[in-house]
């Protein structure tokens, strides 16, 4: 919808899911089958497969100041860094990547039971494995603490790869985690 109520376009009628991602150009960028969707505000055609998976899902983009995206592909388990224009850069092996940039210019990401940081030039720097898979994109603080939550119920407070604490939940997490400027940690569990 535009600020002033009226429908600009109707994303269910472009296949394509949430949550969207604003990029450096102001898109929305969602994902769907197919890939990634650049959505155009104030285009006569807003909807535009930027980015092709064929025929897998790709998770939510994250954009990096420079606008590159970094996404997962269900085909194959793939981590993939493109160009805003679709252009891939690289790639790696992990299956369902949720990738989320942090505060402090890295990239963290979930795959299955494993929280692991890259440079954004692709570069592994350390990995955390929880003993259950995680249900939740990551969320970087701006402390270097990266929360995320376990299928099984447990929130884990993970700094540089090591464990600063674990707190037991009523159930599993699934939804994204939000970290406040407190340091407070929101989740909703399912």
């Amino acid at each position: 919808l535009l600020a002033t109520g009226r429908e600009r376009f109707n994303p269910s009628r472009a296949r394509v899911a949430g949550p969207a991602v604003l990029s450096h150009r102001g898109q929305l960028l969602v994902r769907g089958p197919g890939g990634i969707t650049a959505l155009e505000l104030e285009a006569d055609e807003p909807a535009s497969l930027i980015l092709s998976t064929g025929s897998s899902y790709a998770t939510a983009p994250a954009v990096a100041a420079d606008g590159t995206l970094y996404f997962g592909s269900s085909r194959g388990g793939r981590l993939l860094a493109a160009t805003a224009g679709g252009e891939l850069l690289r790639e790696r092996k992990a299956v369902m990547a949720r990738p989320v940039l942090g505060p402090d210019g890295m990239l963290y990401v979930t795959s299955g039971q494993k929280l692991s940081a890259f440079a954004t030039n692709g570069d592994a720097l350390w990995e955390f494995e929880a003993a259950t898979p995680l249900g939740t994109p990551p969320a970087p603080a701006p402390d270097g603490s990266v929360y995320v939550a376990s299928t099984s119920g447990l929130l884990y407070s993970i700094e540089r790869g090591e464990k600063r604490w674990s707190f037991p939940l009523e159930q599993g997490v699934r939804a994204h985690l939000s970290v406040a400027p407190s340091g407070t940690v929101y989740a909703a569990d399912t």
